[in-house]
């Protein structure tokens, strides 16, 4: 059952998703929170299947790569809703807070790390 806890932030980050028996795909984290995230992907999951979200931020000026494990708890023709195992892990709250300070610039909007940080006119 899907449980919102928290603010979700629109976001275009791109990820990496795995599931316990290997099978991997990139997505893109389209919205994420403290609890959980919906990512657009052509993974192919079922709801309460476990998995592993792979993020690359910024820390402490250097890039840092971090698996989070996730279970999905709806599917959509283009992605799947997930939570994260753990409520507010260390690698989103550190996604969260650099997506915080790209808001908070007029300029920029929210990408992953290593990507444009210019908006299409």
């Amino acid at each position: 059952m899907e449980h919102r806890c928290g603010y979700r932030r629109a976001a275009r980050l791109r990820v990496i998703v795995r599931g316990l028996h290997g099978a991997a795909a990139e997505g893109v984290v389209r919205d994420i929170s403290a609890s959980g995230a919906f990512i657009a992907s052509s993974l192919p999951v079922r709801a309460s299947a476990q998995i592993f979200v792979q993020f690359e931020y910024l820390q402490q000026f250097s890039r840092t790569r971090r698996a989070v494990a996730a279970e999905v708890v709806r599917c959509e023709s283009n992605g799947f809703a997930i939570e994260w195992e753990d409520f507010s892990p260390p690698a989103v709250r550190a996604l969260l807070r650099q997506l915080s300070h790209e808001y908070e610039r007029d300029d920029v909007a929210p990408v992953a790390v290593g990507q444009s940080h210019s908006r299409a006119g």
